[in-house]
């Protein structure tokens, strides 16, 4: 009797798991568009993160929950005999918050002396989230001519910081934290 119950088990798992519901179109949050430049003065960056607003985080900022992107950028200088030396790291934040009220979002970039943007299109407001525009990373006199440089950046959504115990009642709310991988530039100035 066990090694029919056994057997049968056998026999029923896989289709089990093949019934088991999964995510149609679960895609990771990922950078994209990633162009490394220069201006008279300074080296500049711009990327996108894609696929990173999920139907349960649209839901949340509509309902006026503050909602804040991390952008980490990172230059390092490449060596050949000796460990690769950091020359520059920037943390940058795009804070969203929709005012039900007067029905638009509010947006604050940190890299512009936390400048607060209104939208009334919420799509207009996933974009100015999801881009770094011509962010300045260093200047270039602190660059050597000839030298290897590699620029690492990724995103992260903010851990939401609910009051206290509430964090119980919404805990499906880590289910829309998303952190993208490092991406990497290499390259020689």
């Amino acid at each position: 009797m066990k090694t029919l119950q056994q057997g049968l088990l056998l026999l029923l798992l896989p289709l089990l798991l093949a019934l088991t519901p999964t995510p149609a179109h679960a895609r990771q949050a990922r950078l994209s568009d990633i162009v490394v430049t220069n201006t008279a003065e300074h080296l500049i960056v711009y990327f996108s993160v894609e696929d990173c607003f999920t139907a349960e985080m649209v839901r949340a900022i509509e309902s006026g929950l503050q909602t804040t992107f991390t952008f980490y950028v990172q230059l390092d200088e490449r060596r050949e005999l000796w460990w690769d030396r950091n020359i520059a790291e920037l943390e940058i934040r795009h804070t969203v918050r929709y005012d039900q009220l007067k029905k638009h979002y509010e947006l604050r970039f940190s890299e512009g002396d936390n400048e607060v943007v209104t939208v009334q299109d919420f799509e207009d407001a996933k974009r100015l989230m999801s881009e770094v525009v011509a962010l300045k990373v260093i200047s270039l006199d602190r660059l050597e001519k000839g030298g290897r440089y590699q620029l690492e950046m990724m995103a992260e959504l903010d851990k939401i910081r609910l009051p206290l115990y509430l964090h119980y009642v919404f805990f499906f709310l880590s289910l829309w934290d998303f952190e993208t991988d490092w991406y990497a530039v290499d390259f020689v100035y």
